[in-house]
């Protein structure tokens, strides 16, 4: 079943509302990756107390400041990744659906992991878990007051966002849209 073309040329609403989804969930994971790089001095310095005072724990003081490092990377890629797909669904492009739920879809996970489970997947692997309960002591901003609190904010608003655009390309208008950019009437 195909959605009626409203006028041809136009984009429609969904897509429409689906790209600012996209644009706005790249701005909060951006903001987000730029947090994590002004903090990013303060975990070294923990996570080299922490090693230095814990020798059972059977990972390096790099270990733990590499992986931080690692995350923040990675969230500013995902934010111009996103930023990517947003202008690609704007313009109706072929693939511009199917990749924006392919990144979508490993996207909220990680966001999931990083802003709301502050990492702990990664940075505390296999055997390492009982180093966490030292680097809470050691970095108490993850865990609590403003710096926790927003990024728990906006990694909630970055996963409701990335919901709602995937869901809004499943629409048949959506679909009609990217038809008229494969060449399909």
């Amino acid at each position: 079943m195909t959605a009626p073309d409203p006028e041809p040329g136009r984009r429609p609403p969904a897509v429409a509302a689906a790209a600012g989804l996209l644009f706005g969930a790249s701005a909060l994971i951006a903001v987000c990756g730029a947090l994590a790089a002004s903090r990013g001095g303060a975990f070294g310095a923990a996570a080299y107390r922490f090693v230095m005072s814990h020798p059972d724990v059977d990972l390096g003081p790099g270990y733990f400041e590499k992986v931080f490092w690692l995350a923040t990377v990675l969230s500013l890629v995902a934010a111009a990744v996103f930023a990517a797909l947003g202008l690609a669904v704007t313009r109706g492009a072929a693939a511009a659906r199917e990749l924006t739920w392919i990144a979508g879809c490993a996207a909220v996970p990680f966001v999931y992991l990083t802003y709301e489970d502050h990492g702990d997947w990664y940075l505390f692997p296999g055997t390492a878990h009982r180093a966490a309960g030292g680097m809470r002591t050691l970095t108490p901003w993850r865990y609590s007051g403003w710096y926790h609190d927003l990024t728990a904010t906006l990694g909630i608003l970055t996963m409701a966002s990335l919901a709602a655009a995937l869901g809004l390309l499943l629409l048949p208008s959506a679909s009609a849209h990217f038809r008229r950019g494969r060449g399909v009437v």
